[in-house]
């Protein structure tokens, strides 16, 4: 079964998390505190919603930036462990798992 994933522009993005300006979204996303984006066209990005999220969540919970930057690097992580994953149907037909 395949997770919806939902994909939020900036400005939707800032919302979620305060609605604070660019210039703090871009510094903490530089900061490691806010996933990166995700290319979604050729001059535009977003961000997976449940990624903001998690991040939202740790805010509410009192976590120092310290612990927000252990998170945001987690999530980034998954992303990479989530493409992987779909390496299978990268292979030629008729090709299984080896």
């Amino acid at each position: 079964m395949h997770k919806q994933i939902n994909i939020l522009r900036c400005e939707r993005g800032r919302a979620k998390l305060g609605n604070m300006s660019k210039t703090t979204w871009y510094g903490q996303i530089d900061s490691g505190l806010i996933t990166g984006g995700v290319p979604v066209g050729l001059r535009s990005v977003g961000w997976p919603e449940h990624e903001l999220d998690a991040i939202l969540a740790a805010r509410l919970a009192g976590w120092p930036d310290e612990q927000i930057r252990t998170l945001v690097k987690a999530l980034m992580d998954e992303r990479q462990v989530g493409a992987a994953a779909l390496t299978i149907y990268l292979q030629p037909a008729g090709a299984g798992p080896n």
